[in-house]
């Protein structure tokens, strides 16, 4: 409707709009001019994460910053890049000294950041979160030591420097998963992943480019513990311009992600240049967002212009205004209104009272800017409009003043601010991810970004630059100066958090281009110098393999994207081998080993992106889906297990998120998470990294052969190998039955084999066999294996496939020294560490089981396990006033691989040894 009681058409011609713009633009900070009775520079910390601080949690201050900045968002520069304002930003940086430190020059360095708070807003699945209260700056950081830490504030802008005294914090170990600390490389075995602690990190990775899993608040609070209790935990998806979560996307790139895309677009003629701004933007008919509303006053601000027949329609809720340019004739000729007859760039203001909680639309709507817009706005007319500067503000009663911008990615000149709102999505995304341990690596920058692919050296915008060259800036150069802005902003606001994984340049660079690898080794290289603890850095390229820039050192790792196609005419650029998922991950597998000896050093290799392409178009080949039991992901999954420290998995197509459709994959019985949840369940635990492991299989020579009968049918076996310990994985698979197979219908031969394990160390061994759809174990037997190390097993009339966990039976050795004495009104248990096996051996153990019972002679089973403890000590507490039972106890040791040991020595509450 047009302009009713509860809405105020403001319209501002003054150009003292002009000096107010900033402070309504969550693009730049508000000016602070220096009183004459001076303030503190910094003011006093709120912590935000008081008490103790567990090893790897965050540690968080908010604070107050005196400061004439115009941009809080870049980097205090006195001599920065043409283009770029002289000591327009503010530098600041938190620095943290460790315990076993007192020298501040050894301190860990961290930026700080600016940071708007939120608030949840709305209903789910409309819910979001949405700016509430005042801006102020944030630091965090994530302990790698215990103990007191020192800590101070400086802050660097036109004024000078400033530094903070010195406060404290307290860590203390942690007993959560997070324990497990940040994912690296493995110091002792650099071709593995490995956590702070040591834990491998060999989950399979896996793309979240497919139904936008992040983009919304709903989406991400169900679809990150969705991951996590499936065990899919490494996931690569791009928070920029490129992304399918286009709704998290703090910096850069044209604006229309965030605009219902359609035929708007981020333009460079004809900007705002008495505004300062170097872009508009040109809505078209759909440009509006969806925003969740209280009970309020609401305003929307904008400065546009419209130009010829062209109309801007300003709407918030259903309030809305035509803005039209003088001599505008077709606009009434449709029988509609121009509310307002402006040229040139003009301010503009609606404001509304809305009176319910719900959702409005808000935004600037372009008429006949475009044919798909209804009737009669889809007739394209001569002319032009512009925007820029667009925000939504709810007046908040409290404060007595507006909020900051409710709406997401506002204002085109998106390389001179961070987004608010994306950015506190990110917040979400990891502090759950934290929670469920998902693990992200992610693309900083779209190489294609709207922007930095047309700035100059200059810093003024030229034509689009399709080789990239732009992006690719090298120093002093303003478009490396914004990368590398919102690269410090980045490591300020998200080092700290153990479910960042690593991070790239930008998704798929160009492999032989000298500007893309050196701009790929610069950030590395930034990243590293600006983190406070180190941040894996690798990069991604669109094909092949330059070993020169994988081995550069500040490549924490290597990425190749590789996919399949039945019609490649170049295995190196796409695989060849499409009908069957299993080879296509030994062929990467094979790849990788023989990548692995050119590089000057080992290090991890995965395969960053992967999947089978239909020969008729780019996407996912249209027979995966057609395929129920889903075949192609299952058997891409488990043949990791002969692949050892490489990946080789990357699904582009994973096809999460999505109904499930029966006859089709995903349905209600099978889906990518449950065989995940399988995987998992068969594989954690396993030190694969502890340098013992060889890979075996049936495809391998010497004792890494698997030695097979066949009887009938087609039988293959990869798997690894850990003679030392006494530990095997097998899995054995039908290699007939290939989602190619399934889908054509082709009849499958059961196969039927006796396979035979070399280079075991004689020893009594376990065998289970597990169902792989299931994750479960569906029997156990127990060998003997000889001095000539070969282990043998017989599988009959295998349909599909199956995996077997062998392992050594010989236990921790006996505790005989148990001890009971009185404590307080409790007991304490007391004995001598075990560190071997039976065979004398040493051994790891992973805990000890209590064992408890009224009994004085029982036996140590599930129904008398009382407790488990790390430490040879237990309490048992406010038993001794308890007169009526006589408590003894007994303990075992349990090792890492879940050997437990013959029971101890009984002891009971009062004090005698049980003989």
């Amino acid at each position: 409707m047009k302009q009713t009681l509860t809405s105020i058409l403001k319209i501002i011609y003054s150009t003292l709009f002009l000096s107010i713009i900033c402070l309504l633009s969550m693009a730049s900070a508000p000016k602070q001019i220096r009183p004459s009775t001076p303030i503190p520079d910094i003011s006093t910390f709120r912590i935000i994460t008081p008490g103790e601080i567990e090893k790897y949690n965050k540690f968080e201050i908010a604070f107050d910053i005196n400061s004439t900045a115009s941009n809080p968002y870049l980097p205090y520069d006195e001599n920065p890049p043409a283009g770029i304002e002289l000591a327009a930003g503010i530098t600041v940086d938190a620095h943290f000294l460790p315990p076993s430190e007192n020298d501040w020059n050894h301190a860990k360095s961290v930026p700080c950041f600016y940071y708007q708070p939120v608030e949840e807003v709305g209903i789910e699945p409309n819910n979001s979160l949405l700016p509430r209260g005042a801006a102020e700056w944030r630091c965090r950081f994530a302990p790698e030591e215990i103990g007191v830490w020192q800590f101070k504030v400086s802050k660097t802008d036109v004024n000078g420097t400033f530094e903070t005294a010195a406060d404290v914090f307290n860590s203390i170990d942690c007993a959560t998963e997070s324990c497990k600390g940040f994912v690296g490389v493995s110091p002792t075995h650099p071709q593995f992943f490995a956590f702070s602690n040591g834990d491998p990190f060999i989950t399979p990775l896996v793309s979240m480019e497919q139904n936008n899993p992040f983009n919304t608040l709903s989406a991400i609070r169900n679809n990150i513990p969705t991951l996590g209790n499936n065990g899919i935990r490494f996931v690569r998806w791009f928070p920029t311009g490129e992304g399918a979560n286009m709704f998290v996307a703090p910096f850069g790139d044209t604006l229309r992600i965030n605009w219902a895309f359609g035929d708007s677009y981020t333009l460079f003629d004809d900007v705002d240049t008495e505004a300062g701004k170097q872009t508009r933007f040109r809505p078209y008919f759909y440009a509006t967002q969806n925003i969740p509303v209280e009970p309020g006053q609401y305003r929307f601000t904008f400065r546009g212009k419209a130009v010829g027949e062209q109309v801007m329609r300003l709407q918030l809720g259903n309030n809305f205004v035509d803005i039209c340019a003088p001599g505008n004739t077709h606009h009434t000729t449709n029988r509609e209104q121009c509310d307002y007859f402006q040229d040139d760039w003009q301010n503009y203001t609606l404001e509304a009272n809305i009176v319910n909680s719900g959702s409005i639309q808000a935004g600037v709507r372009g008429l006949y800017v475009s044919t798909d817009a209804p009737a009669p706005f889809n007739v394209v007319q001569d002319g032009d409009i512009g925007v820029h500067s667009m925000q939504l503000q709810r007046y908040e009663e409290d404060r007595g003043a507006w909020s900051a911008n409710l709406l997401t990615r506002s204002d085109p000149d998106t390389h001179t601010y961070i987004d608010q709102i994306s950015a506190a999505k990110l917040d979400e995304i990891f502090a759950l991810s934290e929670q469920f341990g998902i693990y992200h690596k992610l693309p900083l920058f779209h190489k294609n970004d709207e922007l930095l692919n047309r700035m100059l050296a200059d810093g003024s915008f030229g034509k689009y630059d399709n080789t990239n060259h732009n992006f690719y800036a090298s120093e002093n150069l303003p478009a490396r100066w914004y990368q590398e802005a919102y690269a410090r902003y980045f490591v300020g606001r998200w080092s700290y958090s153990t479910a960042l994984h690593s991070l790239e340049l930008a998704n798929e660079t160009n492999p032989w281009d000298s500007a893309s690898q050196t701009a790929g080794l610069n950030l590395a290289r930034f990243i590293h110098a600006s983190a406070p603890r180190h941040i894996m850095m690798s990069d991604s390229f669109w094909h092949s393999f330059p070993t020169d820039f994988w081995s550069d050192p500040d490549m924490d790792y290597a990425d190749k994207h590789w996919y399949t196609k039945a019609d490649s005419d170049n295995g190196e650029l796409v695989s060849l081998i499409y009908d069957d998922s299993a080879a296509y991950v030994r062929e990467c597998w094979q790849r990788f080993h023989d990548y692995q000896t050119l590089l000057t050093t080992p290090k991890p290799i995965l395969r960053g992106e992967g999947g089978v392409w239909d020969t008729v178009n780019w996407g996912q080949h249209t027979d995966v889906a057609l395929e129920p039991t889903g075949t192609w992901y299952h058997k891409k999954l488990w043949a990791h297990l002969g692949t050892l420290a490489f990946s080789c998995d990357g699904e582009w197509y994973p096809r999460l998120f999505m109904p499930p459709n029966a006859g089709m994959f995903p349905n209600d019985r099978l889906n990518l998470g449950d065989m995940f949840a399988a995987y998992e369940n068969f594989i954690q635990a396993e030190p694969l990294n502890n340098g013992a492991y060889v890979e075996i299989g049936t495809d391998l020579t010497g004792d890494q052969q698997v030695l097979y009968t066949e009887d009938s049918g087609n039988i293959r076996a990869w798997g690894v190998r850990d003679s030392k310990n006494k530990r095997a994985l097998l899995w054995i698979d039908n290699a007939e039955h290939t989602w190619r197979n399934v889908v054509d219908g082709v009849s499958i031969t059961p196969g039927s084999a006796t396979l035979t394990l070399q280079g075991l160390t004689p020893d009594i061994y376990v065998i289970e066999v597990w169902d792989t759809h299931e994750g479960t174990v569906t029997s156990s037997s127990t060998v003997f294996v000889s001095q000539d190390g070969k282990l043998a097993y017989t599988v009959t009339d295998l349909a599909t496939d199956v995996a077997l966990k062998i392992r050594g039976i010989r236990p921790p050795q006996t505790i005989n020294d148990l001890t009971i004495s009185p404590a307080g009104n409790g007991i304490i248990l007391d004995w001598t560490a075990v560190s071997s096996n039976t065979n004398g051996d040493p051994t790891i153990i992973n805990h000890y089981n209590i064992y408890r019972s009224t009994m004085p002679y029982f036996l140590p089973t599930a129904f008398y396990l009382f407790a488990s403890t790390n430490a040879t000590d237990f309490t048992d507490v406010d038993i001794l006033l308890d007169y009526m039972h006589n408590y003894n106890y007994l303990v075992t040791a349990v090792d890492t691989q879940n050997n437990e040991s013959n029971q101890s020595n009984h002891v009971g509450k009062h004090g005698f040894l049980l003989q």
